[in-house]
């Protein structure tokens, strides 16, 4: 059980490789912390890093009583090492934030003070990502989700965010295991709004999200936030019946056998329509797979600070 604290504001951020980068964001949260002068807590969730990011942790926990740590037991991902943050969480603002420093830890104070004058959650969006390719991978997303599939969402939307108290209750009603902040965001509603910052260049090394993992973000976001896909397959199922019913008379009336000496090509598209809708239907199987098996949604390796019985 976690014990009654009267904190005002929990900072969130999952580390996943940051041994270049703690000891400095830290820091910077802890001055930032300093010039507001309110009651604070930092939570930082080690996603398992495969580097010394806990042993730093445990020294900067050390000197300071105000941060708490979780390590999982297993590498779950940015979108459910928030989620243990937030459940933990005790003030009655919360903050997250990413620890590569590329989130302005500046702009906590923006985001606190939106949260005070009554929004529920405050999303950090911004035009401008870290590199060229970041960005076009970007704007392509947000023109797929809000202009083909018509999501009602907050474009640009970084990791950065700020939730009330009542908010960051409702969040952590949400069970699932494949989940990603944004779209829980957005289905609990209540009062929001947005500010738009500058993030920073990047400290070092490289993000953690290779193309690979922003796909399979952007496909667990689409899928977990609207049926549109599926109506895409019926359209155009439709669609290709009509042509094909149609494109198959007209040429069968000069020559009855068309098909038979066109074919293969004809096939072929088909084929591949056929594979791409069955792997949209799958995908959205496997999710329903993954939610009905009920697992926990982490474990812990290893806690400090943390009043939940984990030592």
């Amino acid at each position: 059980m976690k014990m009654s604290a009267n904190i005002e504001l929990s900072i969130i951020s999952p580390i996943y490789n940051g041994v270049t980068t703690l000891p400095t964001f830290v820091d910077l949260l802890v001055t930032e912390m300093g010039k507001m002068g309110c009651s604070y807590e930092i939570i930082l969730v080690d996603d398992c890093s495969p580097d010394e990011s806990w042993q730093i942790i445990k020294s900067l926990c050390k000197k300071n009583k105000n941060l708490k740590a979780i390590r999982l037991a297993k590498n779950k991902g940015q979108q459910i090492a928030v989620s243990v943050g937030l459940q933990e969480a005790t003030g009655e603002c919360s903050i997250v934030l990413d620890g590569d420093l590329e989130n302005p830890v500046s702009e906590i104070p923006n985001l606190y003070n939106k949260v005070k004058e009554g929004h529920d959650i405050v999303y950090a969006v911004t035009k401008k990502r870290n590199s060229i390719v970041n960005t076009l991978t970007s704007q392509i997303f947000w023109f797929v989700v809000q202009k083909l599939l018509k999501v009602d969402i907050v474009r640009n939307q970084l990791m950065m965010r700020g939730f009330s108290k009542q908010a960051r209750v409702l969040f952590n009603r949400y069970t699932e295991e494949k989940r990603t902040i944004a779209g829980i965001c957005m289905d609990i509603g209540l009062k929001q709004d947005k500010i738009e910052v500058d993030i920073n260049p990047r400290h070092s090394g490289k993000s953690n999200y290779n193309f690979i993992k922003r796909l399979n973000l952007f496909i667990d976001i689409v899928l977990s936030l609207s049926e549109t896909p599926l109506n895409f397959i019926i359209f155009i199922g439709m669609g290709l019946a009509v042509f094909t019913g149609s494109i198959s008379v007209y040429y069968s009336i000069d020559d009855p056998f068309y098909l038979a000496h066109n074919g293969d090509l004809f096939i072929a598209f088909i084929c591949s329509i056929i594979l791409f809708t069955l792997g949209i239907i799958s995908r959205y199987l496997s999710l329903i797979y993954i939610e009905v098996k009920r697992r926990p949604l982490f474990n812990l390796d290893e806690s400090i600070n943390i009043n939940d019985g984990h030592q």
